[in-house]
């Protein structure tokens, strides 16, 4: 009966080796959308916010609940992976995403539906990197792990340029509610490529088979207690979360006061600014990516980004330049920042082969805690330091403030390279 299993589990496995890049592509194009519903709140703000008849701060904690439900889910998302493979855990998670867009939609111009609908696009997306980067250990070699993170990513974020360039001119032509209509479109029709492309009941590779499908192997949530208890895992977690906040506090939420006071931008000049972290990390990703694995060198990979977005952190920060060498400084900081893809195949090849779910989504947890973490904190600093307060509009703090708070990131990512010397490198051969 286990010879069966084991037979069944490598059919299947090599199903999946066999149309790898399609299976890829189609669990990307899911990740690729859920960064859309992230970020697409912010091109919409003003005209949403007005449509409520809320304040600002009322309206962002309304959108801020995709993230209050998206970081601890990736606790439990890996081990769900783990146990039920790619297919029965992307599909219902696509379709979730696709129903938090409808909820938007409703005739009632009620922010609690819209709470209620950020609520279930963070739900639904909290599976998204993790389930790319679960079908990749089951389709691809262990050495082609951190290309496909990288690429990954850079899919990512080129969701999030395109979003921030093209929805504020959508939203003047067909308005916020067609918009949103289309991107709960598109998640069905996501669905429906998740559900061609990956074979049906894809299993883990041979031994994981044996431990999550046998009657006599590990429990449910024994692999995530593996990673949780493993001290590289938080070691490596927190090298990646320095590495990612940058992105997830300049990016997300501060970037566009600080061009707007620092260089004197416009709101436009602001934003394109702002891209250049993401143009940064959309070029970087696949090459450190491809670097990783190639020379399966990625403790001094961690070691030099750390260091050198530190110090670049300081320039950009505390220097006397242009607008136009800031958005130099800032590409390079995105760019050099990207070996922070490594982490995830770093987490997969210090935790047993069957969590492999688990590292990830554990991984992917520290990353967004950190970064919601340490927006506020930024806030918060800068409303001490500023006698008028943050106020509605980030932009009323001013120049000293903003660059002391901000201070925290190149502080971060010297503490991630002080991290790094207590990352235990390990070889392909060396995975447990």
């Amino acid at each position: 009966m286990k010879m069966e299993g084991d037979s069944m589990g490598a059919m299947e496995e090599h199903s999946c080796q066999r149309t790898a890049w399609f299976v890829w592509l189609a669990a990307v194009t899911f990740y690729g959308y859920e960064f859309f519903v992230r970020v697409a709140p912010g091109s919409m703000f003003q005209e949403m916010q007005r449509s409520y008849g809320v304040t600002a701060g009322l309206f962002g904690f309304a959108s801020g609940t995709y993230y209050y439900i998206y970081a601890p889910i990736q606790i439990i998302a890996g081990a769900f992976f783990d146990r039920f493979g790619g297919r029965k855990v992307l599909l219902p998670a696509s379709l979730c995403v696709a129903l938090g867009c409808a909820c938007v939609l409703l005739p009632l111009p009620s922010l609690g539906l819209f709470a209620l609908g950020r609520l279930l696009m963070g739900l639904g997306s909290g599976f998204g990197f993790i389930g790319v980067m679960y079908l990749a250990t089951v389709c691809f070699s262990k050495r082609k792990l951190s290309l496909i993170s990288g690429l990954t990513t850079a899919i990512g974020f080129l969701g999030a340029i395109l979003t921030l360039q093209y929805i504020p001119r959508l939203v003047e032509r067909i308005g916020w509610q067609s918009c949103w209509f289309g991107a709960s479109i598109f998640g069905l029709l996501s669905a429906a490529l998740l559900g061609i492309a990956i074979p049906r009941s894809p299993r883990p590779k041979t031994e994981q088979q044996d431990s999550h499908f046998q009657e006599e192997g590990p429990s449910f949530l024994t692999g995530l207690w593996q990673v949780l208890k493993n001290p590289q895992t938080w070691v490596i977690g927190g090298i990646a979360g320095v590495l990612y906040a940058t992105p997830t506090v300049f990016g997300d939420l501060w970037g566009n006061a600080y061009f707007r006071n620092v260089a004197q931008a416009s709101n436009e000049s602001a934003g394109q600014s702002v891209a250049m972290l993401y143009l940064g990390w959309f070029l970087g990703a696949p090459f450190f990516g491809w670097l990783s694995d190639r020379t399966r060198k990625k403790k001094i990979l961690l070691q030099v980004a750390t260091l050198l977005c530190g110090l670049l952190l300081c320039l950009f920060l505390y220097g006397d330049a242009s607008l136009n060498t800031l958005r130099i400084w800032l590409l390079l900081i995105g760019f050099f920042g990207t070996p922070e893809v490594a982490c995830f195949t770093a987490s997969i090849e210090n935790n047993p082969s069957h969590a492999s779910g688990s590292a990830v989504a554990v991984v992917n947890m520290i990353v967004m805690l950190l970064g919601g973490l340490t927006q506020p904190l930024v806030g918060w600093i800068v409303e001490i330091l500023s006698s008028s307060g943050i106020g509605q509009n980030t932009g009323t703090a001013g120049i000293h403030e903003l660059r002391l708070a901000l201070g925290l990131l190149p502080l971060l990512s010297f503490l991630g390279f002080i991290l790094c010397f207590f990352y235990d490198e390990k070889t392909e051969e060396q995975h447990p």
